[in-house]
């Protein structure tokens, strides 16, 4: 499964079981490239309580969901309105950055 995660860089905190804490303060914000045209979707009530269908259809996958929501200004799907209008970046996009900024492990 890929997600913005796979872009941020761990940080020095640990949790109890030793695993560190991503930095979300590393995460690339300004560094995503439009190259192919976005699509324009208006939030239906489906979307909204099922918004994993919504990148199921135009991605093939469910878990790109978090990049689309931070890169239309989104912090939670819980604060969608039905109405809203949000953006899908081109697949080739997503995967272009995903790819160039991935944090290896």
């Amino acid at each position: 499964m890929r997600s913005r995660y796979d872009v941020i860089k761990p940080s020095e905190q640990k949790n109890i079981k030793g695993q560190e804490y991503p930095d979300i303060l590393t995460f690339p914000m300004t560094s995503f490239v439009f190259n192919d045209p976005v699509e324009k979707v208006e939030i239906t009530q489906v979307y909204k309580e099922r918004f994993y269908l919504t990148c199921y259809e135009r991605y093939g996958v469910t878990y790109y969901d978090d990049i689309i929501l931070w890169i239309n200004g989104i912090d939670s799907v819980y604060t969608m309105e039905v109405g809203d209008i949000i953006y899908f970046p081109s697949k080739k996009d997503i995967e272009r950055f995903l790819a160039k900024y991935r944090v290896k492990n």
